[in-house]
């Protein structure tokens, strides 16, 4: 009788050590990798409006809803949306508003509070898994002479 309860017991043992074990790894996330992005952001003088272009130029893509941005007045706090579109290398984003109460569509942030000539704005890329910062610029609007 006493083999069998031994086996039962190292049985048992092994079990609970490995669910402990299963455990303790179940709590790990793989680590979220940073995108590897050339971002800029600029006065658009082709248009006599005040606005902003941002211009995606290299690296990787950047995923629908994974990034976000913020364009505010320089020296107010970052308001951030995010960008239900892929932003791959090549595209551009046309900004002609801030981000407060702005609506985001077509690569173009329209319909908060309008840019206006001779402002300063911040102007920041947020990638939400990694939590990030890619692009942190000011940019002075004018309209094109």
């Amino acid at each position: 009788v006493s083999p069998v309860i031994g086996v039962i017991l190292m049985v048992a043992a092994t079990i609970v050590i490995a669910a402990v074990v299963m455990g303790m790894l179940g709590g790990f996330k793989a680590p979220t990798t940073t995108p590897v992005v050339s971002i800029s952001a600029e006065n658009y003088v082709e248009t006599p409006e005040a606005d902003i272009i941002i211009n995606h130029n290299g690296g990787d893509t950047l995923k629908a809803n994974d990034f976000e941005i913020s364009v505010v007045k320089a020296g107010d706090p970052p308001d951030y949306r995010t960008i239900n579109e892929e932003f791959k290398a090549g595209d551009s984003i046309f900004v002609e508003s801030t981000t407060s109460n702005a609506s985001y569509s077509n690569h173009k942030i329209t319909g908060g509070d309008s840019l206006t000539n001779g402002e300063k704005y911040n102007v920041k890329i947020k990638h939400i898994s990694s939590n990030t910062v890619l692009l942190d610029t000011v940019v002075t609007v004018r309209g094109s002479p």
